[in-house]
């Protein structure tokens, strides 16, 4: 044993000594080493020398630059990533200097093409547009298991793309704000665009802020693929800084549009959203032909709540809150599944159901741990009847039910969520796939249209599902 714990140590010192710290600052120059006391000034510089493993700490100042920054042709691992991070306790700004040369498609500030990257904790600002092209602050292409975490992006052409073929990224606890294009009719300044990507692909948003963005806050253009959005934030968008002056679209979320037909598959999965006080909507289908689970999210003052016009799918929307928009729900939902929703017909929201309907703080200090400020804003009050109101889709919730909306407002026992733990085929034919969950399932054998299997991508019939406990 103690050979193997030697060996262990070994292991362990040599991959800790092969990482290297790079720095970057507003002061320093790339004829330096590149090391805390003599940074580089230029991403471009440090990602010329970074491997699996390295950190790239940016610090504290504003980085003014004459060319883009293409973070290209470098890869992480899933256990060594590289990162970009701002040094802790400071706040790297990046934008753009007087002598800024546009560059090739796609025009932005920080381009990246790589994967198992980590960027987090920095601001790209005023990157303005400056041709009728797309200015993004951040642009991210054929990239795959990257982590975009604490980004601030406001103030630029759009504030982050998300495009071609990416798979597997997470943004996370990051800002998008005050992104104007008013040279292409402020018609594609969105907060972040997660668009043109095949069926294959899959991305999630989670606990991020969009807001006086002056087309959409995040928009899915041409996005086949899978999207998961939790616990996020969307307001104010469609309109120019002043929040007065009509600009784009103005939709808090927008789904679409797709290319391809996948009407039978949930590729949407919408949970624990607050969209509000946008100009047009504030969930808007967009012509995206594919599934939704659609749960626990809130629609409040747009001028039009939750928005599907097209395909009639056999979507699910439950638990949601959505009141005050100027029509709550649009659109054909004869096939979905629509129910345990406020104002749908009941129970009935209004503003004596929340704590604060407050927007005070709302673009404030994020907490400690990054998450979204901690508000009464939309929380429920005590005796609101939107309170258990709700029904069992999967996630943790207090007293007899879930809540409508994002907040749990009970305190007490969490009644445990039912989650996947994994899947076997179980002969040689093969036949039969045998699904684990962590609970023992209720004695109710749902409908054979509940799952989707494909072998090979080839979609097969499903002819029996059998209950038996976990299983």
């Amino acid at each position: 044993m103690k050979n193997y714990a030697l060996l262990l140590i070994l292991l362990l010192t040599t991959k800790i000594a092969s990482a290297t710290n790079y720095y970057i600052s507003p002061s320093g120059s790339d004829s330096n080493t590149g090391t805390i006391n003599s940074p580089f000034f230029t991403i471009n510089k440090a990602w010329s020398y970074v491997q699996p493993g390295d950190i790239v700490y940016a610090r504290g100042g504003v980085y003014r630059y004459n060319s883009r920054q293409n973070l290209h042709n470098k890869n992480g691992t899933a256990s060594d990533t590289i990162r970009l991070w701002a040094y802790p306790g400071e706040r790297p700004v990046f934008t753009k200097s007087s002598s800024f040369s546009t560059p090739s498609f796609p025009v932005s500030l920080i381009y990246l093409r790589g994967s198992y990257v980590h960027i987090r904790g920095i601001e790209v600002a005023y990157f303005t547009q400056a041709t009728s092209a797309v200015w993004y602050g951040i642009a991210v292409t054929g990239s795959n298991n990257n982590k975009f975490e604490l980004i601030n992006s406001h103030h630029n052409g759009n504030g982050m793309g998300i495009r071609d073929e990416c798979n597997n990224n997470l943004v996370l606890n990051s800002d998008f704000h005050h992104n104007n294009d008013p040279m292409t009719s402020y018609g594609n300044a969105d907060g972040l665009s997660v668009a043109y990507h095949s069926a294959s692909m899959q991305n999630t948003v989670r606990g991020c802020r969009f807001w006086l963005n002056s087309d959409d806050g995040l928009d899915l253009w041409q996005n086949n693929g899978n999207l998961i959005l939790e616990n996020c934030w969307s307001w104010k968008n469609g309109y120019r800084f002043d929040g007065v002056t009509t600009a784009g679209d103005g939709c808090g979320f927008k789904f679409g549009s797709t290319t391809t037909q996948n009407g039978t598959t949930f590729k949407r999965t919408i949970k624990n959203n607050v969209s509000f006080l946008n100009r047009s909507r504030g969930y808007m289908q967009n012509a995206a032909n594919v599934r939704f689970y659609f749960y626990n999210n809130i629609a409040w003052d747009n001028a039009k709540g939750i928005v599907f016009p097209t395909y009639n799918l056999a979507h699910v929307f439950r638990n949601n809150i959505v009141f005050g928009n100027d029509e709550n729900w649009n659109g054909n939902f004869s096939n979905s599944v629509r129910d345990h929703n406020s104002n749908d017909p009941s129970p009935i929201a209004s503003s004596a159901d929340f704590q604060s309907l407050d927007t005070t703080g709302v673009s404030g200090k994020r907490q400690a741990n990054g998450s979204l400020p901690d508000l009464k804003f939309m929380k429920l009050v005590s005796g609101s009847d939107l309170i258990d109101a709700g029904i069992n889709v999967g996630f943790g919730f207090t007293g007899s039910a879930p809540d409508l909306g994002p907040y749990e407002t009970r305190s007490g026992a969490i009644v445990p969520s039912l989650s996947y733990e994994s899947s076997s085929v179980k002969n040689t034919s093969p036949s039969e796939v045998e699904v684990v969950y962590n609970l023992t399932l209720a004695s109710v054998v749902p409908t054979t249209t509940c799952f989707d299997v494909k072998v090979n991508s080839v979609s097969r019939s499903i002819s029996r599902i059998i209950i038996s406990g976990k299983n």
